[in-house]
């Protein structure tokens, strides 16, 4: 082994004991070919990891830091001098392809960077090889580590392309002027493996696909043009700790690049600060920076120098340090150094400020630091710089209190936080500098000041972002080995596995050391509790004391506990628990997959409510599909898990952003972005409160401007506020500054807070925080109408009303038939009643429910019109009470598989009966001689009680080219639970364009809080719908139905409409995030257990949009008694929101799940229940979890029955099916007089711990 490097490995890796036999160095002249299926066979003549940082021949080019301002550094990204082979196995690889005589003229060309599967943006140059896929967990190869060849399912994707292999070609020149110093290829990320030749020389081999791979080539270059060979492979051993959720693709996906040192250089530094007082974070500040030298001159060669370190302000003057007092002791700013004979020297430097500008994401002041290496004339041999953060982090019990929290500079910042995957609809893995600028952008705009490097460190280029925009990172290791899970298989327990763990580990830690933005280490992902990261965390420790470090699986080895998906009532409880000695982190959580992101603002409320939780991110942060030429429909989707014929695959899993692919903003992140903002604006009485949620600066930065809205539009009536004095984390109460007018108009206060100057990405003017405060609701007008009505009765029990240019129809099921006027009619289709709503990809279980109680066309069964009759004031009376039922039962398919081509509905051959939800509708119409159409409703769900996805009335309108102004939550969509960032006011948008570009078409458009909205054609005509009698109600207006959204897998592929439906909801289900994770909250789940009023005014457009009023219409509201429930006494194990009650409390929408949150509960698992009389049965019915999870289906169960709770007695013992479909468990023998019942779970359908279950009926 190469000596030198030797040092370096062992310097890093000898507190773990790692074998330095890991890496490979050396001359040999071919590979073996075995090394992709060797685990502790790590790279070949890879350079050891360093920090990210190069050399410059110029101080002036040094203080931009940036290589691509260096002279000594040149970029091997193109998009036509890259020659590609691709090869669905090894065997069929063009061997010796890397010898510079072999012929690859006939090749064709790659875009390098970029995944090969990606189609590539370029029209022209339209690329795409083999088969994407994306898997959430299971390993896309049969799992035999660390073999990636054995034969798999033969569903599987690689059973006929078992391992492709892209070989990679291209020429390249050196600069002259590098003639006499060192020459290295660097490769930021190819995925999973590959294998390097020069000049048709082997140079050796790496595997950490996320990790740079750096290689000193100098002994291969020959003058003139030079030939770069890589022979990649799509899976290997690697593979194994990179079962990342996500889609998982191949090639050379990040930059690819040539840089040059000299002779005698900076290998690496690590630059530190510290406060030489806590209590002053204003004070004076140490600067260390620990320096390893490298001489490759000739032994005896002459290697003396001057090195230094020089601290440069952002506008490039030298800051003057401390002079020290006692040196080198208290400070010394340069040494010379001779090297002469020696490989490897290290060194240190230190230096001391007085009162520098710190960093945090709020103020990151950034600061250059320059290495110089002089020779004795004095003259630069080179110059390598680095961003510089004066910041300390730390877990630590501080200011006299007993718990550790996490602290930066002093104060317990709250991290408002995404998970970010990379991820391009158009190249895949490769995410531009320019798209990254873009993302740090739109986080900055959003508040969000946090990122989790998901599951693998970023491109370099981020981290340069996020030092100087201000983000704090928590970087993590690339391993995550899912596919193996957390128990006695995974691969953190075998020592075969050591050295990878660690070498990972410390990878992440040495490239991304000196970056100011990094505050967290985090260990990987998802990969099981055991030794290997509890080793690899005391190497980590070894080397970086200066952050904490982070990893959900084992929380006993790290700094601060964390866990995944809890519920807003756990992270309440969590909040609480003031005395837990250590920080809490929840590393994913609010699931935001395609219309997704409830109950976000609880979650915030509850994280802020204490300082036990440090913060969170939100998985995730931009969706991964890809642009695809799909051959099933012809047209261009965005793909995801199964578009391309991928096995096994996860569906739409991969789509879960804040934004859409491409980097646009989803509804979601307009959420985000206020319940993250850093001011908060409230209102009591007459006094504004101003509170500062900042840690490091006062309210200074930001113009507070007040607008006054009148009936959602803004007036002329506006102003300042004064912010003076509002420091970190205060209040200051204000003055309202507006008297509002005594009208029957409704008032709102909106307060934009705008940047004064730029900052980072953000342009002066930039609104970072906002609020709208209701003074005054507008009051329902009055109908004041005059005129002459007709009326007359049809022979079907229709009603039709005529009036001047008007004529309404009443059908016979009471519900609104037509609305003629001038002679047009205005519904292409009657009024009806609505409860199916195109299921979220958070609730496709629920989704299935509604179509299994028939609830996507309800049609009249009974009852109908009950009295015509004329009211005093001259309006006409239409009165009716109908029950509404499901046409048929069905089943809704493949909404989330895949597998398939199509999702559908099923229809079922069981009869539709009373027992299945539907609903009374008790009715009061009245018309109007201006044309005005009002109607008093009540709905009153029968049947089953379960949870239902909206309640209301649909109408279709001819032409989907319609515009639509509303006067309530806005301007994006909105739902119950995320309606916190969309301000009440008046909004204009057209039908089409409330269509959201979620990949897989959701619910979607709805609109919140609604007092009035017109929706009108081109030429004007339509309706208006206002609220009657001071209810607002919600609303879409979309050109395809719940039916055409949930059969239709993308956007793209959604029919040409010339229709829209509107629809008119009483109520709408909440959003949660139960995709991965809780559901909405109670509050936000509407039941069919109570009635649902709806009070609407319909009326020629151009009226008001205001509400209306009328005289109160007496409707029967009588609800049926509620059902019998069974009581669970007992369960072994349960997560907070989900506990074993949820198995008897007839609702299949909930479900019991065994606990995850704090600690994983293992099986068994049982719950208990209370029968409440004694009773005979013969079996039971079990419901799996209908909200479209499959995480905790039992497999292998048992039942017990007592007639006392002592004596217990097995009735069954079976294997359930893998299905959401009810399943009987039929008893041995009736058993009689049973008042308990005792389900035990014994075994999980995938081999996880988890358990769930919905819900227990019994057969009696």
């Amino acid at each position: 082994m190469d000596m030198r490097r030797a040092m370096i490995f062992g310097g890093l890796c000898c507190a773990a004991g790692v074998a330095l036999a890991a890496h490979g160095f050396g001359n040999a002249t071919a590979p073996t070919g075995r090394e992709w299926e060797q685990e502790q066979n790590l790279s070949y003549n890879k350079e050891p990891a360093r920090a990210w940082a190069f050399s410059f021949t110029d101080l002036d080019s040094a203080k931009r830091i940036l290589p691509w301002f260096s002279a000594r550094w040149r970029s091997l990204d193109s998009t036509t001098e890259w020659k590609f082979k691709w090869s669905k196995d090894p065997a069929s690889r063009p061997v010796g392809f890397q010898d510079p005589a072999y012929d690859v003229s006939g090749w064709e060309t790659i875009v390098v960077p970029a995944s090969w599967q990606a189609m590539g943006a370029d029209p022209e140059r339209k690329q795409g090889w083999g088969t994407a896929l994306y898997s959430n967990q299971p390993y896309p190869f049969k799992r035999d580590w660390p073999h990636v060849m054995g034969e798999p399912d033969p569903r599987f994707t690689n059973h006929d392309a078992r391992n492709p292999v892209g070989s990679y070609r291209r020429t390249f020149t050196v600069p002259a002027d590098w003639a006499d110093e060192e020459v290295y290829l660097r490769f930021d990320g190819v995925d999973s493996f590959f294998y390097l030749w020069v000049n048709g020389r082997y140079v050796g081999f790496s595997k950490d696909s996320r990790d740079a791979a750096e290689f000193r080539v100098t002994p291969y270059l020959v003058p003139g043009d030079n030939v770069v060979a890589l022979e990649v492979y799509r899976y290997s051993d690697g593979s194994y700790l990179e079962c990342q959720d996500m889609t998982r693709l191949s090639g050379i996906f990040r930059t690819v690049q040539l840089y040059a040192v000299p002779k005698l250089h900076v290998r690496d530094f690590f630059a530190t600060t510290e406060p030489l007082d806590w209590s002053r974070m204003d004070g004076r500040w140490e600067l260390t920076v620990d320096v390893d030298l490298e001489n490759l001159n000739a032994p005896d060669a002459p290697a003396a120098a001057t090195l230094s370190a020089t601290v440069y302000d952002a506008a490039g003057q030298a800051v003057a340090p401390v002079t020290p007092a006692d040196p080198p002791y208290d400070g010394i700013a340069s040494k010379a150094v001779d090297l002469i004979g020696q490989r490897h020297w290290k060194t240190g430097l230190r230096l001391r400020f007085d009162s520098p500008r710190l960093w945090s994401a709020e103020t990151p002041n950034l600061y250059t630091l320059v290495l110089e290496l002089r020779d004795a004339q004095g003259r630069l041999i080179e110059a390598v710089p680095s961003t510089l953060g004066f910041r300390k982090v730390e877990v630590a019990a501080r200011k006299g209190q007993a718990e550790k929290r996490f602290w930066v500079n002093g104060q317990k910042v709250k991290l408002k936080g995404v998970n970010r995957h990379e991820a391009d609809p158009w190249t895949g893995h490769f995410v531009s500098n320019e798209t990254m600028e873009k993302e740090v952008r739109l986080m900055k705009a959003a508040n969000i000041n946090h990122v989790r490097c998901s599951h693998y460190p970023a491109a370099p280029y981020f981290y340069y972002l996020c030092d100087k925009w201000g983000i704090y990172v928590q970087d993590e290791a690339n391993i995550e080995s899912h596919g193996y899970y957390y128990g006695k298989e995974s691969l953190s327990h075998p020592v075969e596995w050591l050295d990878a763990h660690v070498d990972r580990i410390m990878a992440m830690v040495e490239t991304n050391k000196n970056h100011p933005s990094v505050v967290i280490w985090s260990l990987g992902n998802e990969a099981g509790p055991g030794r290997n990261f509890a080793i690899a965390e005391r190497t980590l420790k070894a080397r970086d004391v200066t952050r904490p470090t982070h990893y959900e699986r084992n929380n006993a080895i790290v700094d601060m506990g964390s866990n995944q998906y809890p519920s807003v009532g756990w992270v309440e409880w969590k909040a609480q628990q003031t005395r837990d000695d250590r920080p809490f982190y929840i590393s994913e959580y609010a699931h935001n997959m395609m219309n997704a992101l409830g109950n976000f603002i609880d979650y915030q409320r509850a994280i802020e409510s204490s300082d036990v939780i440090l913060g969170g991110a939100i998985w995730d942060w931009v969706d991964q599909a890809l642009w695809y030429d799909s051959p099933k429909s012809g047209k261009r989707i965005l793909a995801y898990g199964g578009d391309w014929g991928d096995w096994p695959n996860s569906g739409q899993f991969v789509c879960n952003g804040t934004l859409l692919p491409g980097h646009r903003p989803e509804p979601g992140y307009h959420e985000v972005a206020y319940v993250y903002q850093n001011i908060e604006t409230t209102l009591d009485g007459a006094q504004l409160a101003i509170r500062n949620k900042n840690y490091f600066r006062a309210l200074d930065y930001v113009e507070a401007r007040w607008t006054l809205l009148k009936n959602g539009e803004p007036t002329e009536q506006t102003g300042t506020l004064d912010l003076s004095g509002i420091a970190p984390q205060t209040v200051k109460t204000l003055r309202l500054p507006v008297r509002v007018p005594r009208t029957l108009d409704g008032y709102d206060l909106r307060v934009d807070y705008r940047l004064r100057q730029a900052e980072g990405p953000l342009e002066a003017g930039a609104v970072v925080a906002t609020e709208t405060l209701a003074l005054q609701a507008p009051a329902p007008l009055p109908i004041e109408a005059q005129g002459t009505l007709s009326a007359d009765v049809g022979e079907d029990g229709s009603a039709t009303v005529a009036g001047e240019g008007f004529t309404v129809s009443i059908g016979p099921d009471g519900l609104l038939r037509q609305y003629t006027l001038a002679g047009k009619d205005l519904l292409r289709e009657p009024m009806k009643v609505d409860a199916f709503r195109c299921p979220s990809s958070n609730e496709v279980g629920k989704g299935g429910e509604w179509a299994m109680q028939g609830l996507r066309d309800l049609v009249p069964v009974a009852g109908g019109i009950t009295r015509v009759g004329n009211a005093e004031d001259g309006s006409i009376l239409v009165e009716a009470s109908v029950t509404v039922r499901g046409r048929q039962l069905e089943r809704l398919r493949d909404f989330d598989n895949g597998a398939t081509d199509r999702t559908f509905f099923e229809k079922l051959a069981q009869p539709v009966t009373e027992r299945n939800t539907h609903f009374v509708v008790n009715a009061r119409w009245r018309v109007y001689p201006d044309g005005t159409v009002t109607l008093q409703s009540v709905l009153l769900p029968r049947g089953r009680a379960i949870e239902l996805g909206r309640l209301g009335y649909s109408l279709c309108l001819n032409d989907a080219d319609r515009t639509v102004t509303y006067y309530g939550r806005g301007p994006w969509e909105n739902y119950p639970d995320r309606k916190a960032g969309a301000p009440i006011a008046k909004y204009t948008r057209t039908v089409k364009d409330m269509v959201e570009g979620y990949p897989r078409p959701n619910d979607m458009g709805n609109r919140e809080d609604v007092y009035a909205l017109s929706v009108v054609d081109a030429q004007g005509s339509g309706l208006v719908v206002s609220a009657l009698n001071g209810d607002r109600f919600a609303f879409s207006a979309l050109p395809h139905t719940a039916t055409e959204l949930a059969e239709t897998r993308h956007v793209a592929e959604l029919p040409a409409s010339d229709k829209t439906v509107l629809t008119l909801l009483a109520v709408n289900r909440g959003l949660g995030g139960a995709s991965c994770g809780p559901g909405p909250l109670d509050r936000d789940i509407p039941r069919a257990n109570k009635p649902y009023h709806l009070n609407l005014a319909f009326r020629p457009a151009g009226a008001p949009l205001l509400p209306v009023r009328e005289a109160k219409a007496t409707l029967d509201e009588t609800m049926p008694p509620p059902p019998e429930t069974f009581t669970a006494i007992a369960c072994t194990s349960q997560e907070p929101g989900s506990e074993g009650a949820k198995v008897c409390d007839g609702d299949l929408g909930t479900f019991w799940h065994s606990q995850y949150g704090v600690t994983l509960g293992k099986y068994p698992h049982s719950v208990t229940l209370d029968l409440n009389k004694s009773r005979d049965l013969k079996g039971i019915v079990a419901y799996a979890r209908q909200d479209g999870g499959v995480n905790g289906r039992i497999k292998d169960c048992r039942v017990e029955v007592s007639g006392d709770n002592k004596t217990w007695v097995v009735v069954a013992e079976t294997t359930l099916k893998d299905t959401a479909d009810p399943q009987e468990v039929r008893f041995a023998a009736p058993a009689k007089g049973v008042r308990y019942l005792r389900f035990t779970g014994l075994s999980e359908q995938r081999g996880q711990e988890f358990a769930s279950l919905a819900e227990l009926s019994l057969i009696e």
